[in-house]
Order: C-alpha cells, then structure tokens, then sequence
C-alpha cells in the first residue's frame, strides 16, 4: 500500500511538471520547463557566488596591505566572468528548448545592421565597457577627477560607469566617454598621492621657523602619510611675500579638500601663535601734482 502510495505522490508530481502552460509549433512549455529556467540560473548565480567568496577570501589571505588593489582588479574580473556565466546560461536554455542560436543570428542580420546604424552610440559603449573592463583603465573605488569633479567610481558596467561625488552625488557616465576623453585617474598606479599646499608669509619672517611650523601641522593630522614624510619647499621670493610649498601625501584622495582645508585652518591658528604674519598685495601710490 506504500508503494502504491508513493508511486500516486511520483505520478500526480510528474503530472503537475507536465502541465502545459504555453503551446507553440516548436514546443510545449510546461512548469517542468519554467522549474528548468529556474534550475539553471539558480546554478549560474551560485557559481558566481561561489566564485567570489573563494577568490575574495584568497586574496584578503595572501595580498595582505594589498588586498584592496587585488579586490578592485578582481571586481573587474567577476564583471567579465558573469557576462560569460549569463551567455553560457541563456545559451543552455536555448538549446535545451530546441532553438538553433545560428539560425536566430543569421536571420536577424540584416535587423542587427539597420539597429546599429541607429544606435551607435550605444553599441559604442558596450564596446568601451568590455575594454575598460578587460585592460583595467578603471577599477572600483578608482578616484577620478571628470571636467574638474571628483569622484570614486562606484560600479563598472557594460554601458556606463557610476560615479559617486566627493557631494554624494551620483553621476551616470557613458563608457564611451573614458575612450574618447581626458580624465585624471588619482589611484591608477599608487593609492599613495602627492598634494602641495602654497602659503606666503611677509618679508623678515624667520624662513627656518617657517618650515618648522609648517611641517609640524602636516605631521600632527592624522590623515597626512608619515611615509613618505611631508616637506617644506622654499618656492620663490613673491611680490610681496616669501612664497612657501608644503608638499605631503595621502591615502584618502577623496577627501583632499576637507584635508586642505584643516590644514589651512592649523596653519593660520599657528603662524598668529607665533607672530607668522601672512601678507596682502600693497601698492606705493604716488601722487603728482601740478603747479
């Protein structure tokens, strides 16, 4: 009786699975059918899965100080990785219900052309998404400098590239523009960069104390680099004032005009401290006057 039982369950199951649901020339689509597209993209979205916990967790293990460059390279490399996971997919799919992918690109050529003609731009920005994503020109959490804004690249994708504002806004940029424009690209080769900071202070003023100071408010905020440890450049005898760099280096790019900003806040409260005198432009006017 248990048997038969069971056997009842299998076959009311295998009934269910067979319901049609849609009726074509080609082939019935029946619920087994739709619990097969379900089956199959569960499985490309757990190997991709899979895939990124494995190599995230090799890499935090081995790159050490590095790991954020390697993660970043490798979100590029897990953009490629799922296209070609999600075409092999549809691929499958459309083998397993009979449809012959040749067929369907060699009838649809000509339609392929007369799309392509119309819409250029956009199969130019898939073509520049593939290559920036395949040569690395821009990788997650990249700082980039656009017409003057800054901006850390939030998502590369096949079309476009989002980009996150030093104001919090988010800026939708077409892949094409990176092929085709100049950009600043901060971090492309060291996260470690280099920013100078001028200041002019009045002729007479000790130049050695200068440095002093200067130096002393670079090292004593916490997000300047100790290493490689910041400067003091005599730059030029101005106008009217003696004219100073303070070079220093940081990790935090996306920030660099709060970081300036505390500096020139700690150098203005230093130099009053200690009698620094920062100077203004002055003119000698002098008047003739006809007798």
């Amino acid at each position: 009786m248990d048997k038969t039982f069971i056997e009842n369950i299998v076959e009311a199951f295998y009934k269910v699975l067979d319901f049609t649901l849609i009726s074509t020339k080609q082939k019935e689509i029946n619920i087994g059918d739709i619990v097969v597209i379900f089956l199959y993209f569960f499985a490309a979205w757990f190997v991709l899965m899979l895939f990124k916990v494995v190599v995230e967790r090799t890499i935090k293990r081995k790159w050490g100080k590095e790991t954020q460059n390697e993660l970043n390279r490798f979100y590029s490399l897990h953009q490629i990785v799922k296209y070609f996971v999600y075409f092999f997919t549809i691929s499958s799919l459309l083998k397993y219900f009979g449809t012959d992918i040749t067929v369907i690109l060699a009838g649809s050529t000509a339609l392929l052309v007369g799309v392509g003609l119309g819409m250029q731009n956009l199969f130019n920005d898939f073509v520049s998404g593939i290559l920036i994503l395949f040569d690395r020109t821009l990788l997650v959490n990249d700082i980039l400098e656009i017409d003057g804004v800054i901006g850390r690249v939030e998502r590369v994708g096949m079309r476009t590239t989002t980009v996150k504002t030093r104001e919090d806004k988010t800026m939708i940029i077409p892949n094409h523009y990176f092929m085709s424009e100049k950009l600043v690209n901060w971090t492309q080769t060291e996260l470690d960069t280099r920013f100078n900071l001028s200041v002019g202070v009045a002729y007479g003023t000790d130049t050695l104390l200068v440095k002093e100071l200067l130096i002393k408010v670079a090292e004593k905020h916490d997000k300047v680099l100790e290493n490689p440890n910041p400067q003091v450049f005599f730059q030029d005898f101005g106008e009217s004032s003696l004219n100073f760099d303070l070079v220093f280096y940081l990790d935090d790019v996306f920030r660099i005009q709060k970081i300036k900003s505390d500096l020139r806040f700690a150098i203005d409260e230093i130099f009053r401290e200690n009698n620094v005198t920062i100077p203004f432009p002055q003119r000698d006017i002098h008047v003739i006057k006809n007798k």
